[in-house]
């Protein structure tokens, strides 16, 4: 409950700090009009999972409210990995070789990918192994790793390059070091082999990290 507290909290902070800017952060306010396009759709999207996500922290949370986040995640996820595409685009877009473009999209993907299947595992867990949960873990995990492998062998039917550069090269080794990890993890939920009180704090520490180490994935095709 603490984890999921601090990451609402650090939510709502990062939503205010791109709208209006924060210093600690090292956030400036946000402009443009596709950024802000992007920020206010996440704003108004998150408007609905707000006072859930306050009752779950406080441990007033209902069946519906968990029902809810479960629900809205995955598109709460993809909303926001909109608005960093938007950022991406308007701090460097127009510098990005379009030879390695559908490559970028594949590695940006990852990061969404990253934090849907630390969500998926908690939610099959909450639902006590139902088919539904697992099968959109068992979704996620597949993805990931078609997504992982075209950018470390390439795949010419979706136009991914296999880019041998010694920072990409090191970087998607962190990053496929870091999916072992992961995809032992989330196996080990959907097989019921671990407790989720042994489990459950570290899969949301790995995906986390995951997603960093995608992150920089990305900002390395980004500058070719």
């Amino acid at each position: 409950r603490a984890v999921f507290k601090d990451a609402s909290e650090l939510f709502r902070r990062s939503l205010a700090g791109l709208r209006e800017g924060n210093a600690e952060m090292g956030l400036s306010a946000m402009t443009g009009a596709e950024v802000t396009m992007a920020l206010e759709a996440v704003e108004d999207y998150w408007v609905h999972l707000d006072a859930v996500s306050a009752r779950i922290a406080d441990g007033e949370g209902s069946d519906a409210d968990f029902e809810a986040i479960s629900r809205r995640n995955v598109r709460l996820l993809q909303l926001s990995d909109a608005l960093v595409g938007a950022l991406e685009a308007q701090h460097g877009g127009a510098g990005v070789n379009p030879l390695v473009a559908a490559t970028i999209n594949v590695a940006g993907r990852q990061r969404m990918l990253s934090q849907r299947m630390g969500k998926a595992a908690c939610e099959m867990v909450r639902q006590n192994g139902a088919e539904s949960a697992r099968a959109e873990l068992y979704g996620a995990v597949d993805d990931f790793a078609a997504g992982i492998n075209a950018l470390t062998a390439g795949d010419p039917e979706t136009g991914v390059m296999m880019i041998y550069l010694p920072d990409i090269v090191v970087q998607l080794f962190d990053v496929y070091s870091v999916w072992c990890d992961m995809q032992k993890r989330v196996g080990d939920v959907a097989r019921g082999l671990d407790t989720p009180t042994a489990t459950l704090a570290l899969l949301s520490q790995t995906s986390d990290l995951l997603l960093v180490e995608a992150d920089r994935a990305v900002q390395l095709y980004e500058a070719l």
